[in-house]
């Protein structure tokens, strides 16, 4: 099976989301693409790395370790969040078009993701104006658009939102049992 990408604007859920599905299944292993880069790249912030290198390099080192992860094993659903800083690069529709039936967008109306976003990490003191700006552009606009799969995440209840992105991942699985 080929890895499921979880993508959408900053504070929408996608770690929260995707720690809680694994930690609830046995099925799932869960991997927080700006994580794995901080790590890497031994910087506490991914904000860091877009700084220094760019949205398409940010974009690249994410997609290469999507596709490393993908090719490890095919008994688990391998879960990422994409963060979305890739949603910067200019290549970001060439490069998920591989993955393009496996692609959840999480959809939050933006008072919700920016006030999830705001409490959780804000450093640089970003505006509600420019946190639009960033994160719902036409870029997302175009992910949104070529994503085969949505999920509702407005809900402050946690469960109901996994709920949504559980029926994403049935639907995916049951695509590629078809084909």
């Amino acid at each position: 099976m080929s890895a499921i990408i979880l993508i959408g604007p900053s504070g929408v859920g996608k770690t929260t989301i995707g720690n809680s599905l694994e930690k609830n299944s046995d099925k799932i292993i869960f991997f927080d693409i700006d994580k794995d880069i901080a790590e890497l790249y031994n910087i506490d912030n991914v904000s860091e790395y877009l700084i220094q290198e760019g949205a398409n390099n940010y974009l690249r080192n994410s997609m290469d370790r999507i596709e490393y992860l993908d090719g490890i094993n095919n008994e688990y659903i391998i879960l990422c969040a994409l963060g979305s800083g890739a949603l910067r690069s200019l290549s970001i529709e060439q490069k998920l078009k591989f993955y393009k039936d496996n692609i959840i967008y999480l959809d939050a109306h933006p008072n919700v993701a920016y006030n999830r976003w705001k409490n959780k990490n804000n450093p640089n003191n970003v505006t509600y104006e420019q946190y639009i700006f960033s994160n719902y552009s036409y870029r997302m606009k175009i992910i949104y658009n070529i994503s085969k799969h949505w999920a509702s995440v407005n809900s402050n209840d946690i469960d109901e939102n996994i709920k949504d992105v559980n029926k994403a991942i049935d639907n995916i699985i049951v695509l590629k049992a078809g084909k």
